[in-house]
């Protein structure tokens, strides 16, 4: 016996169509408090013709809640200390002076001081009062006058 092979069903069907998605829905709400919130595509094409086959992971998106739950958390944090302020005197002892503000923030500070329940909870300065560098002043004290001799006629 003798086999004898031929060519079979060599037109092609179609050109090849890959998968495509719909655009994405909008974010869902929060599952909970902290938790997650997703959002969805459809498969708006599916592939033919050995096109690129849809991917279930790509028609589905988690992501987590930008909220937190709860009451509301405010801190009491210090500003950063002011200029110091001009000297009080121009020579001699004088002093100059910087202050700082105790306030409620509802961002996290690095360092609280306190957590607070409400915006009213947090009040507060501070001064640093520091010698100012200066030079001593000139003495003002009266003097006897003094006469010098007798000129020529």
């Amino acid at each position: 016996k003798t086999l004898e092979l031929a060519p079979c069903n060599t037109k092609t069907c179609g050109d090849k169509v890959d998968c495509q998605y719909g655009l994405w829905s909008n974010w869902g709400n929060c599952t909970k408090c902290g938790g997650q919130r997703f959002r969805s595509r459809s498969i708006m094409q599916h592939p033919s013709f050995g096109g690129m086959e849809c991917q279930a992971s790509e028609t589905m998106q988690t992501t987590r809640c930008p909220r937190e739950c709860g009451e509301q958390l405010y801190w009491c944090a210090w500003s950063e200390w002011t200029k110091f302020s001009a000297c009080t005197k121009t020579c001699g002892a004088g002093n100059h002076v910087r202050q700082r503000t105790l306030a409620m923030t509802d961002k996290r500070p690095s360092s609280p001081l306190a957590v607070a329940s409400s915006k009213k909870d947090c009040k507060g300065s501070v001064s640093d009062v520091q010698p100012c560098d200066l030079p001593a002043c000139e003495a003002c004290a009266p003097k006897d006058c003094e006469l010098s001799g007798w000129s020529e006629w």
